[in-house]
Parts: C-alpha cells; sequence; structure tokens
C-alpha cells in the first residue's frame, strides 16, 4: 500500500515541534496506521507567542494530528524566528516614531 502524504520520519518522541494546533509541543507518542502517515500524539508546552501553557509538559492533555502537519524546531530555527520578529519590531517602532514630534 502507497503512503498517501509525506512526514519527517526523522521526528521522534520527545522533540520539540510544531504541529496543525497552535503553539510549540512535545512529541509524547505515534499511532502507526497501515499505508498512511501516523497519527502523532503531543503535548503543548508553549502557546504560540512563546509563553508557557497552562498546563504543563507533564500533565497537560495531550493532542493530535497527522503526522505530515509536524515540523521540528532546531536551535537555529528558533533563533532565525526571533531575529526576524526583533527586526520587525524595530522596524514598527521606527515608523511610530516618524510620527511622533522629537
Amino acid at each position: 500500500m502507497e503512503v498517501l502524504s509525506e512526514w519527517d520520519t526523522t521526528i521522534a518522541v520527545g522533540q520539540l515541534v510544531t504541529a496543525y494546533a497552535s503553539g510549540y509541543h512535545i512529541v509524547v507518542s505515534f499511532s502507526y496506521r497501515e499505508g498512511r502517515t501516523p497519527i502523532a500524539y503531543y503535548r503543548r508546552v508553549l502557546d504560540a507567542s512563546g509563553t508557557k501553557a497552562k498546563a504543563n509538559a507533564k500533565t497537560g492533555k495531550d493532542h493530535h494530528c497527522d503526522a505530515a502537519w509536524l515540523k521540528k524546531l532546531s536551535v537555529e530555527d528558533v533563533l532565525k524566528l526571533f531575529d526576524l520578529e526583533a527586526q520587525q519590531a524595530v522596524v514598527k517602532r521606527d515608523n511610530l516614531l516618524e510620527y511622533l514630534p522629537a
């Protein structure tokens, strides 16, 4: 049977990922299905803004989605994301200051 969608097979239990649900998650398990990508079960540890989720990583509610939705995060990914957000904040600040008296 042919796999219907592709997924990053290097993602493992315990890794930080983004998924179908917003925020940042830790993978807790996979449920494998014949001929399809597995279902990934994950626990939200940070919301989309990067603040700690209300339920922590050990006792939080598990979410799930098709593993094709998962994107593994690396240190480089996180640094690029926050460098971009910092640059955008500076541009926004400068734009606002342009309209204020000196």
